[in-house]
């Protein structure tokens, strides 16, 4: 994909409707294997003829009626749906206790979804690499919402595990999708800073800050140089 990630959508061309009940057995097999599982869902005020939000399902519990658990990307929460609510046409997708707009429903007929199972990597050659930011939020410059707020630095730790102490890494950072290759990451060059370091243990930490509206992705391999 754009992103360089390795993924597979749910193939909602060839499952039979209604496909909810089939959409949320797979999306909770990707959960179960520990893959990270993006859905589309309606709200009440969209429009979109296939959904209007994407929001990554993060859990799931299949006593009695059955809950799924959601990050809606709107606010510092997690949402909790019990299945029968939660599937449903766009028009008796309801507001919240509020009469806010931010609740969301799995369509009814036709569902979309992809499983995320990391980055592009043809020979295996990234190690294990987490960007954790220091804060969920950063302002709005985009023209979708036209705020037009103005972009801030952001902090946040790069972790890299899988590290075998004594070897040499290096930790290749780029600024734009386009630049990031799929193998060979050394050679084929593109990134825009490189951070090579000597592993003390299994786990390498590196502090970074970079701007709200900029771009930036981090690879991490062995120095074979």
């Amino acid at each position: 994909g754009s992103l360089k990630l390795n993924c597979s959508n749910w193939n909602y061309n060839d499952q039979p409707t209604p496909q909810h009940t089939d959409f949320l057995v797979w999306s909770k097999a990707a959960i179960d294997a520990g893959w990270p599982v993006i859905i589309g869902v309606y709200w009440v005020i969209g429009s979109d003829r296939a959904y209007d939000h994407i929001v990554p399902m993060i859990g799931y519990n299949d006593t009695d009626e059955g809950v799924v658990y959601l990050n809606d990307l709107h606010g510092n929460e997690t949402k909790v749906y019990a299945v029968p609510d939660f599937v449903s046409s766009r028009k008796n997708c309801k507001t919240d206790a509020k009469g806010l707009v931010y609740e969301w429903c799995l369509p009814t007929r036709v569902d979309y979804g992809t499983v995320v199972y990391g980055n592009m990597d043809a020979d295996g050659e990234l190690l294990p690499t987490q960007l954790v930011m220091s804060s969920w939020s950063e302002p709005d410059y985009s023209t979708e919402d036209e705020l037009e707020e103005t972009p801030i630095p952001l902090f946040a730790v790069v972790r890299v595990t899988g590290l075998e102490a004594g070897s040499s890494y290096v930790l290749l950072r780029y600024t734009s999708p386009d630049d990031v290759p799929n193998q060979a990451f050394l050679s084929n060059g593109g990134f825009a800073e490189t951070i090579e370091f000597i592993a003390d243990s299994e786990v390498f930490i590196y502090n970074v800050t970079f701007m709200s509206n900029s771009t930036t992705l981090f690879r991490c391999v062995a120095n074979v140089n």
